[in-house]
C-alpha cells in the first residue's frame, strides 16, 4: 500500500492558513515639518507594493472604512432648524389644546424628522434639546388621547431614544404621558439594554444624541432602542468624530473611540497622521497605527516619517503587534532609495536599525526557524520508525513444511510512534506558516506535490 504523506498533510493544513491574504496600507506621519518628500516616498512606496502583487487599501476605499470605524465629522447644524422646531412645537401644542390631535402631528412629524440627523449637533443646547424632547412628548399625548395607548408607548420610546437624559417642560405634559417615558427608560434598565463607552482618556463627557450621559469613562449607559450618536468630549483631547450605534433591546454594545487618534486624522479621510510635537510621535504614533490597523481591516501598514534632515524612516508594523517587526532608514540628501527600503520591510528584515524607534530591537533578523526544524526533524523520525514497524509486519515467525503457520503482527507501539511521528509533521509545518513573519520568499509552498519545506 502507497501513502501519499505530503498530500495527506496538506489537507490537514486549515484552508483559512493556507489561503491567509495580507492587505497592507501607508500611513505617512509626520509633527509639522515639510511634507513634499513624505508625499512622494508614499506614492512611491505604494507603487512599489502594487509591483509586488501586495493587496493595498487606498484612496476611496480607506475613507469609505474610516467612516464606517470612527464616524463622522461633526457637520453644520441647518439654518433655521432651531426655529423651525420651537415654531412646529408650539404650533402643535396648540392644536392638542384645540382637540385637533391629528393635525398636531402633521405640524409636529416634520420636524422631528429633520431634526433626527443632526440631533447631535443641535442637541447640545439644552434649551433646543428641551424643545425638542417637548415636541416629541406631544406626540406621545395626540396617540394617547386619541385612544391609541400601544402607539403612544411606541412614540413614548422613541423620545427616550431622541433624548436620552429626558430633559423637557414639566408643565407642559399630563402625568400619564411623562409615566409613559418613565415606562421607556424602566424597560432599558430592565432589559438591560445599554451602551458602554471606552477610551484611552477618564476626563471626557460621553454625549449621546448631543446630551451628555457621562462625565467620565468608561461608562455603561442605559440607552433607548435604535440609533444612538455617540461623542466623546475630553478636555485635552477634544471632540472625537460622531459614532452611529444601533442598539438592541436586550444587549449591551461596547465601542471605543481615541480623540486624539480624530485629531491626528484631521479633517481628510486619509491615511496621514499629524501631530503637534516630535514628543507626541514618539508617544502617540505606534499606538494609532496599530489602531489603523484595525479599523481599516489591513494586516500590515508601512508607516513613513520624517527623521534627522533629509533622512526617512520606514517602519512595517503587523496586526495583533504593538511594536514595529522591522525599520528602515532613507538617507534621500545621500542618494538613498525607497525601493531596497521597501523590499526589506516586505520580508520582515530592518534595512538599518533606527536609533529614534527603540521600540525596535536592533538585532531583529525575524523568526527563528530552529524550533520548527527540530520538529519536523523529530517527527520524521518518529515516522520513519513505525514505517520500519509496518514493514516488518507481516513477516514469517514459524515455517512448517514451507509454509508459514505464524506471521508477525503490528505492534501497538509502531501506531504510537506513526502517530505521535505524523503529529509533529504537522506542527513543524503549521509553525512555518504561522511563523514566518510575512516574507514574501515563504519557506513552505504548497503545490500540486504537496508541501515543500525549504531551510
Amino acid at each position: 500500500m502507497r501513502w501519499s504523506i505530503p498530500v495527506f498533510l496538506a489537507c490537514l493544513v486549515p484552508a483559512s492558513v493556507l489561503a491567509q491574504s495580507r492587505s497592507w496600507i501607508v500611513v505617512r506621519m509626520h509633527a509639522g515639518e515639510d511634507t513634499a518628500q513624505l508625499e512622494r516616498a508614499a506614492h512611491e512606496a505604494l507603487e512599489l507594493l502594487h509591483e509586488a502583487g501586495e493587496p493595498v487599501l487606498e484612496g476611496s476605499e480607506i475613507a469609505l472604512r474610516l467612516q464606517r470605524a470612527l464616524g463622522v465629522r461633526e457637520s453644520v447644524s441647518r439654518p433655521g432648524l432651531a426655529d423651525r422646531i420651537r415654531s412646529a412645537s408650539e404650533r402643535g401644542l396648540l392644536e392638542l389644546v384645540r382637540g385637533r390631535r391629528d393635525r398636531a402631528r402633521e405640524v409636529l412629524s416634520p420636524a422631528l424628522s429633520e431634526v433626527r440627523p443632526v440631533v447631535s449637533m443641535i442637541a447640545r443646547d439644552d434649551e433646543i434639546a428641551r424643545v425638542v424632547g417637548d415636541a416629541c412628548l406631544f406626540v406621545v399625548r395626540s396617540y394617547l388621547e386619541g385612544g391609541s395607548p400601544e402607539q403612544a408607548r411606541t412614540e413614548a420610546m422613541e423620545c427616550f431614544r431622541l433624548v436620552p437624559d429626558r430633559i423637557f417642560e414639566v408643565r407642559l405634559h399630563p402625568p400619564e404621558v411623562l409615566q409613559l417615558l418613565e415606562d421607556a427608560a424602566q424597560d432599558a434598565q430592565t432589559a438591560g439594554t445599554a451602551l458602554v463607552i471606552e477610551g484611552p482618556h477618564a476626563e471626557c463627557i460621553a454625549r449621546v444624541n448631543g446630551r451628555p450621559m457621562a462625565t467620565s469613562i468608561p461608562a455603561r449607559l442605559a440607552l433607548g432602542e435604535g440609533q444612538a450618536e455617540v461623542q466623546l468630549d475630553c478636555a485635552a483631547a477634544g471632540r472625537s468624530r460622531i459614532r452611529r450605534i444601533q442598539i438592541v433591546r436586550g444587549a449591551t454594545v461596547t465601542i471605543a473611540t481615541d480623540p486624539l487618534l480624530d485629531r491626528a486624522l484631521g479633517e481628510a479621510d486619509s491615511l496621514r497622521l499629524t501631530y503637534q510635537s516630535v514628543e507626541d510621535v514618539v508617544a502617540l504614533g505606534a499606538r494609532h497605527v496599530v489602531q489603523l490597523l484595525a479599523l481599516v481591516g489591513a494586516t500590515d501598514a508601512i508607516l513613513i516619517r520624517g527623521g534627522r534632515s533629509s533622512t526617512l524612516l520606514m517602519e512595517r508594523y503587523s496586526a495583533g503587534s504593538p511594536r514595529a517587526v522591522a525599520t528602515a532608514r532613507v538617507a534621500l540628501d545621500a542618494g538613498g532609495r525607497i525601493a531596497p527600503a521597501v523590499g526589506s520591510l516586505l520580508r520582515g528584515r530592518s534595512a538599518e536599525p533606527a536609533a529614534e524607534t527603540a521600540q525596535v530591537p536592533s538585532d531583529d533578523e525575524g523568526p527563528s526557524r530552529v524550533g520548527p526544524i527540530v520538529l519536523l526533524a523529530a517527527g520524521a523520525g518518529a515516522l520513519g520508525v513505525a514505517v520500519y514497524g509496518l514493514a516488518r509486519s507481516g513477516s514469517c515467525l514459524t515455517e512448517m513444511g514451507g509454509i508459514c503457520v505464524e506471521e508477525s503482527e503490528v505492534a501497538p507501539a509502531t501506531w504510537v510512534w506513526g502517530s505521535a511521528g505524523l503529529a509533529a509533521v504537522i506542527g513543524g509545518v503549521m509553525w512555518f506558516l504561522l511563523d514566518n513573519g510575512g516574507e514574501t520568499d515563504q519557506p513552505v509552498a504548497v503545490n500540486a506535490r504537496g508541501i515543500e519545506v525549504s531551510f
